[in-house]
């Protein structure tokens, strides 16, 4: 019987805690084990202690094998892998005009300095780095147009912003770039499109989708 702290028959999968839960011990009491002599002396003398693992974690996985049972009727369908691929950017904010939940969440300001902040639709339960993972495959570059006005380019700043809560959103910041900076107009209305350099990790923007340049510009 597995117990995961108040859950009693946990199952080998958790989603919400460690993901797939591997069974490393069993015992009828904890007296019965080299607890001191192996787990103990690792974190007392660690780095010290041998045999050298790759952290202080007094344990390391050396194998691991998933099978079922030959007589098992359990179905196995193919599942692929859950991740961002291609994403829509549904709004674009400039800096000086974030929503009050978007600002009121950033207490340290916005140390990349962006101009402006793209906003997807997409979004993935329980899968933590989704933004970070997405933007490690896709384009970082985009460019901004408005009639009568040079086109400007810009990248991605570095900066994330995510809430998974009642007012959940996903966020990239953006900076123009130095080229670009003496011909951003204030006030023009600016369409973006994206470089996307991946045909599998891709931008895509709603249509009609625009950002007012705000007075602050430089």
């Amino acid at each position: 019987m597995r117990v995961n702290y108040d859950v009693v028959g946990q199952n080998t999968l958790d989603d919400s805690y460690l993901g797939l839960l591997t069974h490393i011990l069993t015992t009828d009491s904890l007296s019965h084990v080299p607890m001191a002599e192996t787990w103990g002396r690792r974190y007392a003398m660690y780095p010290a202690a041998g045999p050298r693992l790759s952290s202080q974690n007094p344990y390391r996985l050396l194998r691991v094998s998933d099978h079922f049972g030959v007589r098992t009727k359990v179905a196995n369908p193919a599942v692929n892998d859950e991740e961002l691929r291609t994403v829509t950017v549904k709004e674009v904010y400039w800096k000086d005009a974030l929503p009050a939940a978007v600002q009121a969440a950033m207490k340290h300001g916005d140390p990349a300095n962006s101009d402006f902040y793209i906003s997807i639709q997409e979004y993935i339960p329980h899968y933590a780095n989704q933004m970070r993972d997405f933007e490690a495959h896709a384009g970082h570059r985009f460019v901004l147009a408005s009639p009568g006005h040079p086109d400007l380019r810009a990248t991605l700043s570095g900066m994330r912003l995510s809430n998974e809560g009642e007012a959940q959103y996903q966020m990239w910041g953006v900076r123009i770039d130095a080229g670009s900076r003496e011909d951003i107009a204030a006030g023009a209305e600016y369409t973006i499109r994206p470089i996307n350099t991946s045909e599998t990790y891709t931008w895509s923007v709603k249509e009609g989708l625009v950002v007012r340049v705000g007075s602050e510009v430089r």
